[in-house]
């Protein structure tokens, strides 16, 4: 039986996203594992694409991240082995004002934290060339607590152009992405 939520999900996002001006799709790629970036890498360390899609709700913001392996946005990771728990996170918590965003992440990071969900603070803001997402890892039980990273994100689509595609996280047979805050 096919699940009705990513077609309601994206006629909530049709009809009720605002104008403003961070709803849509935004993709970026990640440094390389480094000093500076010690949560959001690929495999061996290799640079991580990434691409947000959220929604603006007046004052709140909702959406997913999702995780690929390679710079064209071909290649997803997803819940089956050798990824195994981390395609996607949820945010959680969104709220944007103007030039800036902030939420919560709750889930897995490849790289940082790829098989265990961990709690991050994310910022959004608005840069001449699109957004900029810090990510501020905010879980005190793990040894990445106050790491950070941070990458420019480019849009792809507007508010009103995301499908199902856009907001689909993957789940694995044995029920894998258990860690992605589903």
């Amino acid at each position: 039986m096919r699940r009705p939520w990513p077609w309601i999900a994206m006629a909530l996002l049709a009809a009720c996203t605002s104008s403003g001006s961070m709803g849509g799709v935004w993709r970026g790629t990640s440094d390389p594992q480094s000093p500076g970036n010690p949560l959001l890498f690929g495999d061996e360390g290799a640079p991580l694409s990434v691409e947000l899609a959220i929604g603006e709700f007046g004052p709140d913001l909702a959406g997913l991240v999702r995780f690929y392996r390679d710079p064209t946005f071909v290649s997803s990771r997803d819940a089956d082995p050798p990824d195994a728990e981390c395609a996607c996170s949820l945010l959680h918590s969104g709220r944007v004002a103007t030039s800036h965003a902030a939420f919560t992440l709750q889930g897995c990071l490849p790289g940082g934290s790829p098989g265990a969900p961990l709690r991050l603070r994310a910022t959004l803001d608005e840069i001449d060339t699109g957004l900029r997402l810090a990510l501020t890892v905010d879980d005190a039980g793990s040894p990445l607590n106050g790491k950070s990273t941070s990458l420019v994100l480019n849009r792809h689509a507007l508010a009103n152009e995301i499908t199902s595609e856009d907001l689909a996280c993957p789940v694995g047979p044995a029920g894998g992405n258990t860690a992605s805050g589903l």
